[in-house]
């Protein structure tokens, strides 16, 4: 599910699901260039980390919440930047 929503003057998008989960001690690890959970599984290893550093790189923030067999939520933070008019 996708969600968006304001907080203060902040954009959070929130992406959740009912999936596998992550153990804790890989919530800071998925994050990283080129780490998977599972090699049997489709992809490159570069899609939350590249991610993180748009979303870093913008000024906002990025969060994991999961637990095995529960799902995941990963909440994106983004300033609210005013754009002054011409």
């Amino acid at each position: 599910m996708i969600q968006t929503a304001r907080e203060n003057e902040d954009i959070v998008i929130i992406i959740s699901d009912n999936g596998i989960g992550i153990e804790k001690n890989k919530h800071e690890a998925v994050f990283t260039k080129y780490f998977r959970l599972d090699n049997a599984l489709e992809g490159s290893g570069i899609g939350l980390y590249l991610v993180k550093e748009l979303v870093k790189n913008a000024g906002g923030d990025i969060a994991l919440q999961s637990k095995p067999d529960e799902g995941t939520v990963i909440r994106i933070i983004l300033k609210n930047l005013k754009i002054a008019s011409v």
